[in-house]
């Protein structure tokens, strides 16, 4: 409940910005946005655990239409071994290297992006795992690839300040525990509030 409001209160501060003016008021310029931004993600959620993030973004062309996107996640999750012992924290790695596409260009105050994403991920989680309820079982290593549809809304309210939240779905086409296949795709999901620099 509470990562679901913090969520909303975040989408509120970043839609509000959107409203803000495009020039500088002092000499009515427009604002000079830079092409790369850097950020990190303090909150960063993915399937299987919640965590922070880093991500690196680099427009490629004149208008910023088209931009690399790196975004990386170090997630944790706890699960309790039993009424009578005490908690196992595991951890976990993804990277989702992609790009964002700006139908309306990346330069601006209040821009929205579309755009597809590979994904990587690693660690090591219960093999009782299923999304309600962590509970007993050992200790396994996973490994999933596949691909993922990541929509962004991302604001400049300052030419080098960089707010984002970006939520992504996909599927696997590869999904191991252990080293052995689970020959089923599994799905995809990646959400993260982001606070960076423009330059």
């Amino acid at each position: 409940m509470k990562l679901k409001s913090l969520a909303l209160a975040a989408l509120v501060l970043l839609s509000a910005t959107c409203f803000a003016q495009t020039e500088n008021t002092a000499t009515g310029t427009p604002v000079n946005y830079g092409k790369t931004v850097l950020a990190i993600a303090p909150l960063s959620l993915t399937e299987i655990s919640k965590g922070v993030g880093l991500s690196y973004e680099r427009a490629i062309d004149k208008e910023g239409i088209i931009a690399l996107w790196i975004p990386v996640s170090f997630g944790f999750r706890t699960y309790d071994n039993s009424a009578y012992s005490s908690s196992t924290v595991y951890g976990n790695f993804y990277a989702m290297p992609g790009i964002k596409i700006y139908p309306t260009g990346s330069f601006g105050k209040c821009k929205y992006s579309i755009g597809p994403n590979l994904v990587f991920a690693t660690g090591n989680k219960s093999s009782d795992y299923n999304y309600y309820y962590y509970s007993g079982g050992e200790t396994v290593s996973f490994l999933k690839m596949g691909f993922m549809v990541n929509n962004s809304l991302n604001i400049n309210p300052l030419p080098h300040l960089y707010l984002g939240i970006d939520f992504g779905f996909g599927i696997t086409y590869l999904s191991e525990e252990n080293n052995v296949s689970r020959n089923s795709t599994e799905g995809l999901v990646h959400f993260a509030f982001r606070i960076g620099y423009r330059n």
